[in-house]
């Protein structure tokens, strides 16, 4: 039998064996396998998909992309990339910290801060100081030093901030940290200062018979209390040496230090206090031996310890901390408790030591001692008696026996004192009985010519001459303090600490339109409109109906204000409202007017656009002193560009006090009667950081200088 041949095969197998046995293979055929129904039946269905897919249209690209395939692919190629980058950072990139270096600062959104404080950024990580030295920007320019405690950097002014301004605190982004780092930008700190005080303090009203409103603050110890200089606050120490800030409008307290013995308040405000042999005031602490007696003169702090009446530049003090409990009422017999939670430890920095000078030297061991409110005077007890020793001159007066220290009159002219037979007044070198009155235990004079004597068996008013001498309560009543421009008085009884009021019965003595302007200012600030209408007669009443006297809600907030210029019965104020981030300028023009014999008050008042304070200068205040015109402004100035500033009708160079950032014009006699001059400021002044200046114009009615 014979098989068909197949070329190929012969090509593979072309040998005899192999084609025998092909033939043996092939005259047997296999037998005829016929495939299952359930072979048959997937076998149709896989050959039915595949047709029905290749006969549909083809897919979009994006949905080809995100299919199984397409993902996988992705997949694949994300995680070598991964592995690429992790590769290089590792090998490449240096080893760096990423952690966020963090500031701030404890004066963000203060107000009223005190023109001596130091701005102080505090930093979580340690930073290069050189380039945050570098990078810090201070709006308005001011010239600053620097000190560096640990990783909190103290800026502190050349000379005093600029009262009722708002400071803005940058860096710019070339600080860095130690490792190298930029430091991470933030919103730059925002504070107010305070407003420039007035010029001379406003007079006491004379108080008549009778004492109301007795109010119980706490329990005291021997050291006498402190008043603010407006009457506001009233520092007290406590039987456990706690000095606690009290507040007398609402019956607020804090915690203001501990172990405190002595207290006196600063020319800004605030405490400076003796504590376990050393004195501090706001940054600066002065070890002194025995410190009995704390004052200021000229700008600087004095300290009585022991023998020696030493001296020291005072350095920027920080504002006592924010009363934090709830208001009292009006009459209380429950002690107020300071909030533990008010220590001021947590927000500023510990004070710095400083070197004292000896200004006097005292011939005998004093047990108490007393500074006069300009400083300089001292009265001081001794086993010999009572002492006047004048600062200046080193004169030393005896004056003579006393049972204890009294109070100095508001113009440090007199010194009121107590004896056994009654109280007396000297002048520093000779006393006179002022009235003989037995078992007194204190007085205080008041802001006019009237003191408080206080006793076991009451409390009596007294004029300086010793006439009409009164009786106001019965009771007992210890250490009398008379708070500054008002009629309210603090004293002792039991071991606690009370204020009381004292109604006026005589004409208060006729306000100065100084007085009368900031504290009309004052209350519009605080948003008491009741109190600044007070202040206006009917004619400034019909003027401000179509102007704000006082700005709430919608109306914005008035964070700032300076008297820009004041003559006699006209004053320009700049007023500064906040609405949000924006800022708004109003600039009022007030008239004045005296009520007869009364106070004087506000008459009219023009109110008029102003352009928004710039980056650069801005004018804080125009004075006129004698035949000079002093324009004073916000920022360090750079003094080449002072012939910017001109008085129209007046040629001359100007010339600039740096270090209270003004620029004098000398009038001398170039200004006519009645006649309008117009001070003019232009853009060609500049800071020491080159920012021009924010043009200003004054008109100004001559002579203003006499």
């Amino acid at each position: 039998m014979s098989w068909p041949r197949d070329p190929e095969l012969d090509e593979i197998f072309p040998g005899a064996e192999h084609l025998s046995r092909l033939k043996l293979l092939s005259e047997n055929p296999p037998h005829r396998i016929e495939p299952g129904l359930m072979y048959r039946a997937t076998l149709r269905r896989r050959l039915m998909q595949e047709a029905w897919a290749m006969a549909e249209p083809r897919l979009p690209w994006w949905r080809r992309l995100l299919a199984p395939p397409g993902l996988a692919w992705a997949g694949a190629t994300i995680g070598v990339l991964l592995v690429a980058f992790l590769a290089y950072t590792l090998t490449v990139s240096p080893t760096t910290s990423s952690k966020t270096v963090a500031w701030n600062s404890p004066l963000q959104d203060a107000h009223a801060v005190a023109t001596v404080q130091p701005i102080v950024l505090t930093f979580k990580e340690p930073v290069d100081h050189h380039s945050v030295e570098a990078a810090v920007r201070i709006e308005p320019a001011t010239r600053v030093t620097y000190e560096w405690q640990g990783n909190d950097l103290k800026v502190t002014p050349v000379n005093r901030l600029a009262p009722g301004t708002q400071y803005q605190v940058s860096l710019a982004p070339s600080a860095r940290t130690e490792s190298g780092q930029p430091v991470p930008v933030r919103p730059a700190v925002v504070f107010v200062t305070q407003p420039a005080p007035p010029p001379t303090p406003a007079p006491t009203p004379t108080p008549a018979p009778g004492v109301a409103g007795e109010q119980l603050l706490g329990s005291v110890g021997a050291a006498p209390a402190a008043w603010s200089r407006d009457g506001s606050t009233l520092y007290l120490i406590t039987p456990e040496g706690e000095l606690v800030a009290y507040t007398i409008a609402n019956g607020k307290t804090a915690v203001v230090a501990s172990g405190v013995t002595r207290v006196a308040v600063g020319p800004d405000g605030s405490p400076a206090y003796a504590s376990g042999g050393e004195v501090s005031y706001g940054q600066q602490k002065l070890t002194a031996d025995r410190p009995l007696a704390l004052g200021f003169r000229n700008g600087r702090l004095l300290v009585l310890a022991g023998r020696s009446v030493l001296t020291v530049a005072v350095q920027p003090a920080a504002q006592p901390p924010a009363p934090e409990t709830s208001a009292s009422p009006a009459v209380s017999s429950t002690p107020a408790t300071p909030s533990p939670s008010a220590s001021p430890s947590a927000t500023t920095p510990s004070p710095t030591p400083a070197s004292p000078t000896q200004v006097a030297s005292l011939g005998q061991d004093p047990s108490a001692g007393d500074f006069s409110p300009n400083g300089d005077r001292l009265a001081y007890l001794t086993a010999g008696g009572l002492h006047v020793l004048e600062l200046s001159t080193g004169k030393d007066s005896v004056i003579g026996s006393a049972t204890g220290l009294g109070d100095w009159s508001p113009d440090s002219s007199r010194y009121a004192y107590l004896d056994v037979d009654g109280a007396h007044i000297t002048d520093g070198h000779a006393a006179v009985l002022l009235t003989a009155v037995a078992g007194l235990s204190g007085l205080s004079w008041s802001g006019g010519d009237d003191l408080l004597l206080a006793g076991s068996s009451g409390i009596s008013l007294v004029h300086a001459d010793g006439s009409e001498l009164r009786l106001l309560s019965t009771g007992a009543y210890g250490q009398p303090d008379w708070a500054p421009g008002a009629g309210v008085f603090a004293f002792h009884r039991a071991g606690q600490l009370f204020t009381a009021r004292v109604p006026s019965a005589r004409a208060a003595p006729a306000s100065t339109q100084e007085d009368v302007l900031e504290a009309f200012l004052r209350a519009r600030s605080a948003g008491n409109a009741e109190s600044a209408t007070s202040y206006l007669d009917e004619a400034g009443k019909q003027a401000f109906a179509g102007l704000k006297l006082v700005y709430k809600g919608n109306d914005g907030q008035l964070v700032s204000y300076s008297v820009l210029f004041s003559q006699p019965g006209r004053a320009v104020v700049r007023l500064v409202i906040a609405q949000g981030q924006e800022r708004q300028v109003v600039m009022e023009t007030l008239t004045f007017a005296r009520q007869g014999s009364a106070k004087t008050m506000v008459h009219g008042a023009t109110e008029t656009a102003a352009p928004p304070l710039g980056s650069g200068p801005n004018v804080l205040s125009v004075t006129a002193t004698g035949h000079q015109l002093r324009v004073t402004f916000d920022a360090d100035l750079d003094p080449a560009t002072i012939a910017g500033v001109s008085l129209s009708g007046v040629r001359g160079p100007n010339s600039y006090d740096a270090s209270t950032r003004t620029v004098v014009i000398d009038v001398g006699s170039a200004l006519v009667p009645g006649n309008t001059y117009t001070l003019g400021v232009t853009a060609g002044v500049k800071d020491v950081n080159h920012a021009p200046a924010t043009p200003f114009k004054l008109n100004l009615l001559g002579p203003p200088l006499t």
